[in-house]
Formats: C-alpha cells, sequence, structure tokens
C-alpha cells in the first residue's frame, strides 16, 4: 500500500473514530460531573451510582493509575458518608493495594482509612492510620501546608483517643507550619488557633486558651468580619473561657 493510500486510510479511520471518542469522553465526564454534584449534594446513593460507573469505565479505557485511584477514594468517601462503612473499608483497600503502598496517593488512602476506622468505632486503627499518613508526608518532604493539615488530623484523632498532650503538640506545628505557608494573618492559622484554644480549655488552662482564642478571635474579624460564623464561634468560646477563669478563681477563694 502506498504512502498516500494509506494516509487517506488513516484519515478515514480518524475521521470515523473522532465521534465515537468523543461521545465515550463526554459520558465519562458527564459521569464524573453527576457524581461531584450529587455528592455535593449529600445525594449519596446517586454519587455512588455515578461514580462506580465512571469507575468502570476508567477500568476498561485504561485511564491512568492515578485518576483510577481518586476515583476509588471518591466512592469511598461517597460510602463513609452514607454510612456504609464496611463496603467503604472494601474499595478504599483497593485503592492502597493500586497505590503498592508508596507515593502521594498512598497518604490520602491513609487519611480516608484513619476516617473510616474512627466512624467504624475502631480508634487504635485509626490512629496508627493517622499516624502513617502524616510521616509520609514528612519523608516525602511535602509542602508544610499539607503537613500542617496532616498534624491537625492526627490532633483530631489523638484528641479522642484521650491524648491530650500530643493533641496539643500537633496543633502548634500545625499553626506554626501554617504561619510558615500563609502567614500569621490567614483564615487557616486562625482555624488552628481556635482549635488550640479550645484545646488548652479543656485541659484547664484558662490564661493560655484566652491567648490563643483572642488572636484567632482577632484574625477572623479582620478577615472575614463581625457577622462570620467563625468570628462568632470565637467569641463564644472567649465567653466560655473567661467564665470557666473566673469560676476556678471564685472556687480557688473559697
Amino acid at each position: 500500500m502506498s504512502f498516500v493510500r494509506l494516509f487517506n486510510y488513516s484519515v478515514k479511520i480518524a475521521a470515523w473514530a473522532t465521534p465515537h471518542l468523543q461521545r465515550w469522553m463526554r459520558n465519562n465526564k458527564l459521569n464524573e460531573e453527576n457524581a461531584q454534584r450529587n455528592f455535593e449534594a449529600r445525594n449519596y446513593d446517586e454519587a455512588e451510582k455515578y461514580y462506580t460507573s465512571a469507575i468502570l469505565d476508567a477500568e476498561r479505557r485504561h485511564y491512568s493509575l492515578k485518576r483510577r485511584i481518586e476515583l476509588r477514594l471518591q466512592l469511598a468517601e461517597t460510602l463513609r458518608r452514607k454510612g456504609d462503612l464496611d463496603r467503604a473499608l472494601v474499595v478504599l483497600n483497593e485503592a492502597i493495594e493500586k497505590t503498592r503502598r508508596s507515593g502521594p496517593l498512598y497518604g490520602e488512602c491513609l487519611d480516608a482509612l484513619a476516617a473510616i476506622h474512627m466512624d467504624r468505632g475502631e480508634p487504635n486503627e485509626a490512629l496508627e492510620a493517622a499516624r502513617a499518613a502524616l510521616d509520609i508526608a514528612r519523608r516525602q518532604r511535602s509542602g508544610p501546608a499539607m503537613i500542617a493539615e496532616r498534624c491537625c488530623r492526627l490532633a483530631a484523632t489523638e484528641q479522642r483517643c484521650g491524648n491530650a498532650q500530643r493533641q496539643m503538640e500537633l496543633l502548634q506545628e500545625s499553626i506554626s507550619l501554617y504561619e510558615k505557608a500563609f502567614g500569621a494573618e490567614h483564615v487557616q492559622t486562625a482555624d488552628r488557633l481556635a482549635d488550640m484554644g479550645a484545646a488548652l480549655r479543656t485541659e484547664g488552662k484558662f490564661t493560655e486558651a484566652l491567648m490563643f482564642l483572642d488572636r484567632a478571635c482577632s484574625t477572623h474579624q479582620k478577615l472575614a468580619g463581625v457577622n462570620s460564623p467563625e468570628y462568632l464561634a470565637d467569641l463564644e468560646q472567649l465567653a466560655a473561657t473567661q467564665r470557666a477563669r473566673q469560676f476556678g478563681r471564685s472556687r480557688a477563694a473559697l
């Protein structure tokens, strides 16, 4: 076959295949868009259906490994949100196996695994997964924002497991990292300051708690305004902490 005839033949094949490929791409994109829209609307049954279809298409069409793992992560979170924890764990373990237990996506899988174990009432397993996720971020020298986020997630898990001192150490680390990544006057920094204030208040360290809460309150007011939920929540925390400190002083005087 001459080059010209081969070229013309290739053009005809491409012309025939293009609309089919475009239709398939539109359908697959539509599955993901419908899944995301239903997930955001908390229609988890519908989101599950569309994510499942998207995964089947991704496997059949040999999508990148990264995308196939990401879709399973999204399906696992959908199942967790709807309370189907056993199936969520199965889907997530499929994603973990595809990561070969390495790389950034493995860390994301461990984050999801910690959340599922906590919902299943398995705090020790949740703690193990959350600690491993943070270790991976540190070993891979992820950016300060990623490490700070993992510190914050692990802090919440440590708190639920009764490890208050470790919780506060992680919150302090996350504050420092968020300040490094975004600056002292940033909503993420302020959120962690508020978390630290709440943790200190729970431990009865009212004076220290007020320092953190006051910083959080000032930053949220500056960034979001006096009517923002964040600022109003800070005011409630401040008032409750001040009352608790005053009550403690009154009892000590008796």
